[in-house]
């Protein structure tokens, strides 16, 4: 469970590292901040040592996009100097809520997610480590809780409440003898 935190909030933060206004626009300033956002994503991920996925191109692009809509072209570009702990602190909750699902939609975080647990999970079917995964994906409360990580709230999703969320998922998904092998 803590990998799973560990990929789910490193790949939140990246996300959230980057900004998003009005990518229809036809302001050149905004159009380079737009762009200038997609590649620090991109090269974000691609740099991190420890990240166990790569963001696309084309992922990257998705989430500089509407992160630009989500926020403005003007608070993107003023805070493109910006830590992006600072900038999510001055988000409100909402916005820091529209950022993980914004997240959810432009990267294939299952996929990653269940590649690297299932590899890791032996005698677990990819069909229930997708459920898990989707259960987690799909759960207000994790969201929400992911969403308090970005503006740096360490406890709201801590080892505590993801077991919380994953366990009466793991008995949902997982067969008899699934949850044996997870015993043993």
């Amino acid at each position: 469970m803590k990998r799973l935190f560990a990929v789910v909030l490193a790949l939140a933060m990246l996300a959230a590292a980057c900004g998003d206004d009005d990518a229809a626009t036809d302001d050149p300033e905004a159009q380079a901040a737009i762009q200038g956002l997609r590649e620090a994503i991109a090269e974000s991920s691609a740099s991190d040592p420890s990240a166990t996925f790569q963001v696309s191109d084309t992922e990257a692009l998705c989430m500089a996009e509407g992160l630009f809509e989500e926020f403005g072209a003007s608070r993107i570009i003023e805070a493109q100097d910006q830590e992006f702990e600072e900038f999510m602190a001055a988000a409100t909750p909402e916005e820091r809520r529209q950022t993980v699902d914004l997240m959810f939609e432009c990267v294939d975080v299952r996929t990653a997610v269940v590649s690297q647990l299932g590899a890791e999970a032996s005698g677990v079917s990819d069909d229930s480590m997708n459920c898990l995964i989707d259960g987690l994906i799909d759960s207000d409360a994790f969201r929400d809780g992911l969403a308090s990580q970005l503006a740096g709230d360490g406890a709201a999703l801590g080892d505590e409440a993801i077991a919380e969320l994953a366990i009466p998922l793991v008995f949902e998904c997982f067969s008899q003898e699934e949850l044996t092998n997870l015993g043993g």
